[in-house]
């Protein structure tokens, strides 16, 4: 039996990776587990480029075995993180 060896990374969010979140959320898997519904470009793309530009906000991408696979996000609401 050979072992398989399994990489998980987190690094920053670059704008060359919104096209691939934006595939992530017209996923019909993913749109079922999230509840809500995949986006156009432009309603996606908007949000996120705001996001990527908010220091407060901190965000990573998930590489699982060097693929962007997501993404975790942290932010304050109402005080609290």
């Amino acid at each position: 039996m050979v072992a398989s060896t399994i990489s998980i990374e987190l690094r920053n969010v670059i704008e060359e990776d919104l096209p691939i979140f934006f595939q992530h959320q017209l996923d019909l898997a993913a749109i079922q587990m999230a509840d809500f519904p995949g986006r156009d470009w432009d309603s996606f793309a908007f949000p996120w480029k705001k996001i990527l530009q908010d220091a407060d906000i901190i965000i990573r991408a998930i590489l699982f075995n060097g693929r962007l696979a997501g993404n975790i996000v942290s932010f304050e609401q109402e005080v609290r993180r």
